[in-house]
């Protein structure tokens, strides 16, 4: 036997229930939908900026964002870390100058944000697979002895 009204309290219940998942699905797809907004911005500053010096923490803190916030979800979204994101425009574009600019290592090194030619050699070397002067002589059909 069911006490009184224990349809119509099932029935509220319920109601309450589907509810409270309706408003956590709204308020999840505008969360979600800001970090997206915040990745897309994220990704073409780093785009712009990735000659420069940039510290993602510096960079989420002058967004008001945690830094370990935006680091998860830029790899939630991105499938890669900031950092890696960053490294990977700049081994690209490093390999577009040594493929058609006349630039030595270090003026390419300099030119996508390394002051370090040798650490960006070896940088580059994991990256890639093989140095940057190995790269620009297989890019130019230079044949080594």
């Amino acid at each position: 036997l069911c006490r009184e009204n224990y349809s119509e309290l099932l029935t509220i219940l319920l109601r309450h229930n589907f509810l409270l998942i309706d408003r956590y699905l709204k308020e999840g797809n505008r969360a979600g939908a800001n970090a997206l907004n915040e990745i897309e911005r994220a990704t073409h500053y780093f785009n712009e900026n990735y000659a420069e010096n940039i510290r993602i923490e510096e960079y989420a803190k002058s967004l008001h964002i945690s830094p370990c916030w935006f680091i998860r979800r830029f790899k939630e979204i991105v499938k890669v870390t900031p950092m890696q994101y960053i490294l990977s425009l700049r081994m690209a574009n490093a390999k577009t100058l040594l493929e058609t600019k006349n630039y030595n290592v270090a003026e390419t090194a300099n030119a996508v944000g390394y002051d370090d030619p040798l650490y960006f050699s070896r940088l580059f070397k994991k990256y890639v697979g093989v140095s940057p002067s190995e790269y620009k002589r297989s890019a130019y059909g230079v044949q080594t002895p």
